[in-house]
């Protein structure tokens, strides 16, 4: 089995040199989200998540002494970029990913590409370039319509890559508000915004598109339809911008919505997208819904009666796993290609499994070997204020094709405590699979080689569906 700690640091040899993040706490002052840390029990969803982006990143989130039940505490966060391929002009919208205009007025087709925000502005609503937001890296494309209409058109796609997503999300909220208000107004008279609406997609990335109309200057008889649209995926974004004239009608059906779905997959996967799915290489990009994640629990009618017991999911929209090494460090949230999550709960007895599936093998290596050197960092955390000591034993298992586990328990004055969890992580393929096993029928001081067993064993079946999944 290769050393995870070798991989990640393969993998994140393109750091050298690379800026210093922004400190999240300027964020926040500036309105950003606060990062809370969550450490309830497995019943009220609190565990690991584990995931994966085109780019990987990993957020450390150091927390000072006290009980690691510090219940939704903010915390600051530093987050440090290790990605295993930079941005590039690959990741830009394309050709056939943008298609054709309204109403098949033409096809689009790239007139010019290159790094940097240009000459000209980005966006006629836009006040700044997207390197003054404070994007490290960036790439621009223009478009023209072919045939062009006698209406004209022009297209325009730009993609940045920032210090954190804490970052790219604050530029991310700030010009959705700069681009739709258009206070630095547009060629013309009469804007208007049509629209505005979130873009369902199939990465880990979240999409809008804003529709405007305006009478650009020398266009009498046309309407010009301007319809913008915003990318967030981990710390990168995109802006696709459009204008063409148009009939009132045609503005029903905005190509955004076709459009925005591709670019957030090629912002995350870059052109593995473009990949055969006949490629074993390539992978599946969804786990399916019949996939038996919650084989081997016990039945849901064997635990307590009552909304905090029993089981819940498997599903894509329960909250992601959160799991804090004894040393407060948490390992955030990483873009991915799909994820299920189930658990069940009775008293003293919490358990939770998390499937993610990455776009490629090696992500699924850079993401677990993260997952494990956070681990190995605290063997042995601070004495808590009660008196606790939080320790963790991390060892390889027998599973998959590289598997991990991470015991953890609290000892007092030395002796051991009831109180502990049992961790283990399975890779087979670009899938990763975390299975959580807490209260106190999930501590595994003096019965660690049982724990292990008990939960790759129940997890047989799990196991072998991965193997499937992975081809």
């Amino acid at each position: 089995m290769s050393d995870p700690i070798e991989e990640l640091n393969r993998l994140g040899d393109a750091l050298e040199g690379a800026p210093m993040p922004l400190p999240a706490s300027e964020i926040r002052a500036r309105g950003d989200r606060i990062r809370r840390r969550r450490h309830a029990a497995i019943a009220a969803g609190s565990a690991f998540v584990v995931a994966a982006v085109a780019v990987p990143v990993v957020a450390l989130t150091a927390g000072g002494p006290g009980s690691r039940d510090d219940d939704l505490a903010p915390q600051p966060s530093v987050t440090d970029p290790v990605p295993r391929a930079p941005l590039t002009a690959e990741n830009l919208l394309t050709d056939d990913d943008a298609g054709t205009a309204y109403g098949g007025a033409g096809e689009w087709r790239t007139t010019h590409t290159g790094p940097g925000d240009g000459q000209d502005v980005y966006h006629p609503c836009a006040t700044t370039s997207l390197a003054r937001t404070g994007a490290d890296a960036v790439f621009r494309r223009s478009f023209t319509l072919e045939p062009a209409p006698a209406s004209g058109g022009w297209m325009t796609a730009i993609v940045g890559e920032f210090a954190d997503a804490d970052r790219a999300r604050f530029v991310y909220t700030e010009l959705t508000a700069e681009l739709g208000e258009c206070l630095t107004g547009v060629p013309g008279t009469g804007y208007e915004v049509v629209s505005e609406e979130q873009v369902e997609v199939d990465v880990d990335a979240e999409a809008q598109r804003i529709l405007a109309t305006y009478v650009a200057d020398g266009t009498e008889g046309f309407v010009t339809a301007m319809e913008t649209g915003l990318v967030l995926a981990g710390n990168r974004l995109e802006v696709v911008v459009s204008g063409i004239g148009v009939q009132d009608h045609e503005t029903e059906d905005p190509p955004m919505e076709t459009i925005l779905p591709k670019a957030a997959a090629r912002l995350v996967l870059g052109p593995s997208v473009d990949a055969d799915a006949d490629d074993p290489a390539a992978g599946a990009d969804r786990i399916p819904d019949s996939f038996p994640l919650t084989a081997g629990w016990p039945d849901d009618s064997e635990a307590e009666p009552g909304p905090a017991f029993g089981l819940t999911g498997p599903s894509r929209e329960l909250d992601e796993l959160d799991l804090t090494t004894a040393c407060r460090d948490r390992v955030d949230d990483l873009a991915h290609l799909d994820r299920l999550h189930a658990r069940w709960s009775d008293v003293e007895d919490g358990r939770a499994r998390q499937l993610t599936l990455y776009a490629t093998e090696q992500e699924a290596q850079a993401a677990t070997a993260m997952l494990v050197e956070a681990y190995r960092a605290c063997p042995v955390a601070p004495e808590r204020e009660d008196g606790y000591v939080p320790r963790t034993e991390v060892r390889e298992v027998a599973a998959g094709d590289e598997g991990w586990a991470f015991l953890e328990s609290d000892t007092l004055d030395g002796a051991p405590s009831t109180f502990g969890e049992t961790i283990v992580v399975v890779r087979t393929g670009a899938a990763v699979l975390v299975v959580v096993h807490s209260g106190h029928a999930g501590n595994p001081q003096g019965n660690e080689d049982g724990a292990v067993a008990a939960a790759v064993d129940q997890a047989a079946d799990v196991l072998a569906a991965m193997a499937d999944l992975s081809g």
